[in-house]
């Protein structure tokens, strides 16, 4: 993670902890959004949400690279 450069945004589960910081240590772009009361498959348990937050990270992350 050290070597990239592009932006970074994960869409993960609120039900496990996402370690925000140790990833920063290695990647200081790295951003999180977090899903609340879904499991280890967001993106099927709740698509359409999972769809809306996957183009706010695609946003986030395109907007950072202009």
């Amino acid at each position: 993670m050290r070597n990239v450069k592009a932006p970074i945004v994960a869409i993960n589960s609120d039900a496990h902890p996402t370690n925000v910081e140790g990833n920063r240590k290695l990647a200081p772009q790295f951003e999180v959004i977090l899903m609340k009361r879904v499991g280890h498959w967001p993106m099927l348990e709740r698509p359409g949400e999972f769809d809306q937050l996957l183009q706010q990270a695609l946003d986030r992350a395109t907007a950072k690279v202009r």
